[in-house]
């Protein structure tokens, strides 16, 4: 079928429809009535023969085979349009009206957002984010939420295997431990490792979903890390962290981890960045980690088949500028 024959601007309509599985939601979106938006969807029905959006036996709409199909597809040529007009017309953020869809940890709302947050509204004060729970960029979750999130900020393991993304390097953390500033660990003069795993400890992980991957990790240096500490005599001893069955707890959710350790005895094992903001308010003192030093990486994702677009391009340059900050 010749493009003079249809109507382009159904191809909206059709991406919205597809996106949020809801007419009234997709009218809203692109700011149509809900009956232009039910007509289009027959139109469009027609145009496919298929249903493209039915309604399950639990009441809820879903897409068919046909439509999730399309799904990706349209927004694919939508994605090309734009970029095509976009590329004569230069991106102004101080004048740009948009909202942006980023998915992010606890940690990295709490360690970086702020940044970001505090830039826009000095130099871009019309481009909005919106905050999006980094389960939503997991294979496991996939939903019509994934299709509208423009970038994801997280961390190294998050999506080093989903070939959808372009990734690059922001920035790393230390790690740290941590616990109220009475505990008696504080009162050694030299932490052992007797002493440390003496102690029930918890992790306050960088995301939810690869919570077990950064546990796990550390469990397995734990059982094998011989390493060195100097003595109060100046002369280095040869300690060994063991797994003895303390490090079992990893917490996604950092002022309910605060809470915990202010009112245990508790240790933590964080990356610093997230414990720095609340660490005095919860009365918790924080060391260096005693035994190796471990650092973890943060990365900025966004998807390939969007990453082209210049405000997307600007985005990027902006996080990266103010990840080099830090």
């Amino acid at each position: 079928m010749k493009t003079t024959c249809i109507n382009l601007n159904l191809l909206t309509i059709l991406d919205a429809v597809l996106t949020e599985q809801n007419v009234t939601h997709a009218a809203q979106k692109i700011n149509l009535s809900q009956p232009r938006v039910s007509n289009a969807l027959k139109e469009l029905r027609d145009i496919f023969g298929d249903e493209l959006l039915i309604r399950n036996r639990h009441g809820q709409m879903n897409l068919t085979t046909k439509g999730r199909e399309l799904q990706k597809e349209t927004k694919d040529i939508i994605n090309r349009i734009e970029t095509l007009f976009e590329a004569n017309q230069p991106f102004k953020p101080s004048v740009t009206a948009l909202n942006l869809n980023i998915a992010m940890s606890d940690y990295i709302s709490v360690a970086f957002l702020p940044f970001l947050t505090s830039y826009l509204k000095k130099f871009a004060p019309n481009i909005t984010l919106s905050i999006f729970n980094i389960e939503y960029v997991t294979n496991k979750n996939r939903n019509k939420i994934y299709d509208s999130i423009d970038f994801v900020l997280g961390s190294e393991a998050l999506l080093k295997s989903n070939d959808e993304f372009y990734s690059e390097f922001l920035f790393e953390d230390e790690i740290v431990c941590a616990a109220n500033t009475s505990h008696s660990i504080f009162r050694h003069p030299k932490v052992t490792n007797e002493l440390f795993n003496s102690f029930p400890h918890i992790f306050i992980t960088p995301y939810d979903i690869a919570s077990r991957d950064y546990r796990d990790d550390f469990l397995r240096m734990s059982e094998n890390a011989e390493v060195e500490m100097p003595n109060d005599n100046g002369s280095e001893d040869s300690l060994k962290i063991s797994n003895t069955g303390n490090t079992t707890m990893p917490v996604s959710r950092i002022m309910i981890a605060c809470n915990m350790l202010a009112n245990s005895d508790m240790i933590c094992i964080a990356p610093k960045r997230i414990l720095n903001p609340v660490y005095e308010y919860f009365n918790l003192n924080m060391k260096s980690f005693p035994f190796f030093q471990s650092k973890i990486r943060f990365y900025q994702y966004w998807k390939k088949n969007t990453g082209d677009t210049q405000h997307l391009k600007w985005l990027r340059e902006t996080i990266m500028q103010l990840a080099n900050e830090l």
